[in-house]
């Protein structure tokens, strides 16, 4: 079955992980999905019950800093595709890129509720995402620093400086039938966190399940005449 032309572009990018072209993929992934989640969270302006959900000015916080993340990963992403040719490393644009996602997403994660909410599949699939197009040494800085977050908040939360899910007037679930508001609200965010991360572990599946298709052609078949090489005739003889 011969591969379609966008998924072999694709393939080449990833196996590439040039820092622009990463930049933009990694943006084409994640964006949607806060997008997806900075609509969803308007639904207060119109219904009074998801909006007494929020803390006192929590809300006009949350997507005030969520539309201006959203803003400055496009704006990188921008900048990135005009780039894209330029393979010359960028550091600094993958770290602008990473670190203010992946903390951003920390901090949403767990002003909503990081242990009774979807959210930590939205990070599960921002760190699935981000190993897949960047190594692990670019993807550090913004793994250590959520979980600098995260320490932080946790010892807070012990010490009674901060509630769980100090966004919100009370956590979501609290051992009670969710309200009309938040039992759509965890539907939706579940869905919009599952598909998109089955769709991007079965495609590192199949970007690996080629790699090692090539790797083994290479290895078992003679560069010049592309006849079977000595190693491939032991390999049948031992079978």
């Amino acid at each position: 079955m011969k591969t379609p032309a966008w998924l072999s572009t694709l393939e080449q990018r990833v196996a590439q992980r040039a820092d622009r072209s990463s930049i933009v993929l990694y943006t084409l992934a994640i964006g949607p999905i806060l997008a997806s989640l900075w609509l969803l969270q308007w639904a207060p302006v119109l219904h009074p019950a998801a909006a007494g959900a929020f803390r006192d000015s929590a809300w006009p916080l949350l997507q005030g800093a969520h539309g201006v993340l959203m803003l400055w990963m496009l704006g990188w992403a921008v900048w990135a595709w005009q780039r894209r040719a330029d393979t010359t490393p960028s550091p600094w644009a993958v770290q602008a890129v990473l670190v203010p996602s992946l903390l951003g997403l920390w901090l949403v994660s767990l002003g909503m509720g990081i242990q009774d909410t979807p959210m930590g599949m939205f990070l599960l699939i921002t760190f699935v995402v981000g190993r897949g197009l960047f190594s692990m040494a670019q993807l550090r800085w913004a793994l250590w620093s959520g979980m600098a977050v995260l320490v932080v908040h946790e010892a807070a939360q012990y010490m009674d400086l901060i509630p769980y899910a100090f966004l919100l007037n009370r956590p979501v679930y609290v051992g009670e039938p969710l309200t009309p508001w938040w039992d759509v609200w965890v539907r939706l965010t579940a869905l919009l966190a599952l598909v998109p991360l089955s769709g991007v572990l079965f495609l590192l599946a199949w970007l690996l399940q080629r790699r090692q298709l090539a790797l083994r052609a290479l290895v078992l078949t003679d560069a010049l005449t592309g006849l079977a090489n000595r190693r491939a005739f032991m390999s049948q003889l031992y079978r």
